[in-house]
């Protein structure tokens, strides 16, 4: 291990509890969401339409681009509240 940081965009379907991996990177900002939710969706084909709603959080690299992909494919995007930190369990 070179001791650094990563991180993974990891999608969870609650239907089926199956988990993508949408991408890793070091420095996540919002073209890079904006891409791997691209990538996610074009990988699910025509299974993308089904997707009703996305619960994210709301970090600084989900900006109106990476909410736009999804939206464009019919999906409503569900933010968890500010300041809510313990909230995420109940959704």
């Amino acid at each position: 291990m070179l001791l650094r940081r990563i991180y993974a965009l990891i999608v969870i379907e609650h239907g089926t509890c199956r988990a993508h991996l949408a991408g890793i990177t070091a420095r996540p900002d919002a073209a890079w969401t904006a891409q791997a939710a691209r990538n996610f969706l074009m990988d699910l084909g025509s299974r993308a339409e089904r997707i009703k709603f996305l619960i994210r959080d709301r970090a600084g690299q989900f900006t109106d681009s990476s909410d736009a992909v999804f939206t464009a494919e019919g999906t409503r995007i569900l933010a968890s509240p500010p300041q809510a930190p313990q909230s995420k369990r109940y959704l």
